[in-house]
């Protein structure tokens, strides 16, 4: 029997071909009631600073200058680790500054897909783009001592918005409340 017809006999039959399965991080053991314990394996933790120019009368935004620091545990690839810090940092960058939900007037949300709303692309990243990574070789929870790095740099994204400037403009009156 090959391969194909296996699995025509399996759908046919109504066979469940596909599989899930759960796993439990070791060392996780947080109680939501108490506040007490250790909700995760480990943490990645990094700093970012920002240079924006804010155009007070056009409104255009350019973000100028970057310059980020993770702690990325023990770096297996340091190319892909950058790679990763890049796309997190600007995907974060988009999400403050280009994204935008709209609905119609029924609720129903419009700007649901890249179709309908500017992600952010190459243009994006500011010319002075600097990342340097926290030499930590003491982590030893996770896989050869590395650390995620996909999601964390997202939120520094954060930084483009709260720079001072920004914060004054977006603000609206110039002191700075409300961001």
């Amino acid at each position: 029997m090959t391969f194909e017809q296996l699995v025509c006999r399996a759908y046919m039959e109504r066979i469940n071909l596909g599989e899930r399965g759960f796993y439990a991080t070791p060392g996780v053991d947080f109680n939501r009631e108490t506040g007490k314990g250790h909700p995760f394996l480990y943490y990645t933790n990094g700093v970012a600073a920002s240079e924006v120019l804010i155009d007070r009368f056009t409104g255009e935004m350019k973000v100028v200058r970057v310059d980020l620091l993770m702690d990325a545990g023990k770096c297996i690839n340091p190319g892909i680790d950058r790679g990763q810090v890049t796309g997190g940092f600007i995907q974060g960058m988009g999400w403050v500054t280009t994204e935008e939900l709209k609905y119609a007037e029924s609720g129903e949300l419009l700007s649901h897909s890249p179709t309908t709303y500017k992600i952010p692309n190459i243009s994006d990243v500011p010319d002075v783009f600097n990342i340097a990574f926290l030499d930590n070789p003491d982590n030893v929870v996770s896989l050869k001592g590395s650390k995620a790095l996909g999601e964390p740099p997202l939120l520094l994204g954060i930084f483009v918005v709260d720079s001072g400037e920004a914060r004054d403009f977006f603000c609206g009156c110039g002191c700075g409340a409300g961001i």
